[in-house]
């Protein structure tokens, strides 16, 4: 099938459906209907389609903080940490092609004015903290976007 519109290439909708991404996790600590899950990183990494972007390929181990609303797990649970693919995209662009962008405009922005590199280094540093601010303070609107699921390890 071809997926063009007059002779235009149509973006596939499909893109922001991809499977979960999916990591072993143990729980550390469960407050109220919160679980501290500690997760880590495998193999499957290498083979993740959002592996160049993950944050959690950069390290061994992380903890997590996600609502455990039904209580389900207690401490030292073995749990499957899942996420839709597609919050997996938006949280690769808001924290990283985003402030990317916002660094390469204001110091593009401010050398074409100011002919100063170090003028230029110190707004897109700068550019940042706005930013940075705005994602604080809509950080609960933010974790309503990115949801964790939590199921049991049923491969122990």
């Amino acid at each position: 099938m071809d997926n063009t519109i007059a002779g235009i290439p149509v973006i596939d909708s499909s893109l922001g459906n991809h499977s979960p991404i999916e990591h072993r996790g143990v729980i550390q600590s469960v407050e109220g209907n919160t679980a501290l899950v500690m997760i880590e990183q495998v193999a499957a990494c290498s083979s993740c389609y959002a592996r160049e972007a993950c944050a959690v390929a950069e390290k061994k181990s992380k903890l997590l903080e996600i609502e455990d609303v039904a209580g389900r797990f207690k401490v030292d649970d073995k749990v499957i940490v899942s996420v839709n693919g597609s919050s997996g995209y938006f949280a690769v662009i808001t924290v990283f092609a985003v402030p990317l962008a916002l660094v390469v405009i204001a110091l593009t922005v401010v050398l074409t004015v100011s002919r100063s590199e170090a003028t230029g280094a110190i707004a897109g540093l700068l550019v940042l903290l706005p930013y940075y601010a705005a994602l604080y303070v809509f950080r609960e609107k933010i974790k309503k976007k990115i949801v964790f699921k939590l199921s049991e390890d049923t491969n122990i």
